[in-house]
């Protein structure tokens, strides 16, 4: 009986997986540039947005993105949810929603997590992990230079040498 619960409950979360990859998998994901191109309507990813403006920052959040590669292609974004960490201006945004009534109406945004360990856009170097510091030797103890070699200590089993 025990089995027959486990392997239910190992097919339906392979069955999940499964389904959750064929449906995440089968939202296109788009530029900006191309997506103002198309604009066909249909649920999308936007990808590589640049935040220029953020005209709400509650919900309904509103703001508008332009393409990194051409800042004159501009989009108006709005989403019912709560702004994600890192969201501010100039920061980049994924969007996911549909487009309609000269708007993309986002269902679900993701920012990108800066990292404190890459460089920065003028050239200076990231911070760095703190180099390794190697311990200072050790002093050597006042003394003689060699100590002398201890004596081998008998075998307890042999039998004792007889003197001349």
């Amino acid at each position: 009986m025990k089995l027959l619960v486990v392997g239910a409950v190992v097919l339906g979360a392979v069955g999940v997986f499964v389904w959750v990859g064929v449906v995440e998998g089968s939202i296109p994901r788009h530029l900006i540039d191309e997506f103002l191109a198309k604009q066909d309507g249909k649920e999308c990813w936007l990808d590589g947005g640049k935040i220029r403006s953020i005209e709400r920052n509650a919900a309904p959040l509103v703001f508008t993105l332009e393409s990194p590669n051409n800042p004159d292609l501009v989009l108006k974004v709005e989403s019912r949810r709560n702004p994600p960490d890192n969201f501010k201006v100039n920061g980049s945004v994924a969007c996911k929603g549909v487009y309609r009534d000269g708007k993309f109406y986002a269902a679900d945004l993701a920012t990108n997590c800066p990292s404190k360990y890459e460089a920065s856009k003028e050239g200076k170097q990231g911070a760095r992990f703190p180099a390794a510091k190697t311990p200072a030797a050790s002093p050597v103890p006042p003394g003689p230079a060699a100590a002398p070699a201890a004596a081998p200590k008998p075998d307890r089993g042999a039998a004792p040498e007889k003197g001349p």
